[in-house]
C-alpha cells in the first residue's frame, strides 16, 4: 500500500498567448505521482504553516517557479480510495528561467500548433 507520495506544483508566465504574456495571469498546474499526490491540494490549501513555508522560499515573488511536497501520513478506505493527511515541503523551491524572449518564443510555437491543429 502507497505509504507517501509528492505533490509538484508548477507556475509559469502564461505563454498561451502573446497577449497574455505581459499581464499578471499565470499558468500554474498541480500532480501527484499518483492520484494521492493529487489529491494532497486540498491539504495545501488548509495547512498555512507549509503555505507560508513556501511563501517564505519564494519571497521574491518569481514569475516561474516549482515546489516539490511530500505528502503521507495515509488513510486507506477500499470505497473512497488512499487519501494522505500530512504534507510538508520536500525539496526547497526551484525558481525557473523566466527570460521575456524565452516566453515569447513559447508564445510563437503555441499558436503554430493551433493554426496546425
Amino acid at each position: 500500500m502507497l505509504e507517501e507520495d509528492y505533490l509538484l506544483v508548477t507556475r509559469l508566465r502564461n505563454y498561451l498567448s502573446e497577449a497574455s504574456l505581459d499581464t499578471d495571469h499565470f499558468v500554474v498546474s498541480f500532480g501527484g505521482t499518483h492520484g494521492t499526490g493529487t489529491r494532497a491540494l486540498n491539504l495545501l490549501y488548509k495547512d498555512r504553516s507549509v503555505l507560508k513555508k513556501v511563501g517564505d522560499q519564494l519571497h521574491k515573488r518569481p514569475a516561474a517557479f516549482q515546489v516539490l511536497l511530500r505528502v503521507g501520513n495515509m488513510k486507506h478506505d477500499p470505497v473512497a480510495g488512499t487519501h494522505a493527511r500530512s504534507i510538508a515541503i520536500a525539496e526547497d523551491s526551484v525558481i525557473l528561467p523566466d527570460r521575456d524572449q524565452m516566453w515569447s518564443s513559447a508564445a510563437k510555437d503555441v499558436r503554430k500548433e493551433f493554426k496546425n491543429a
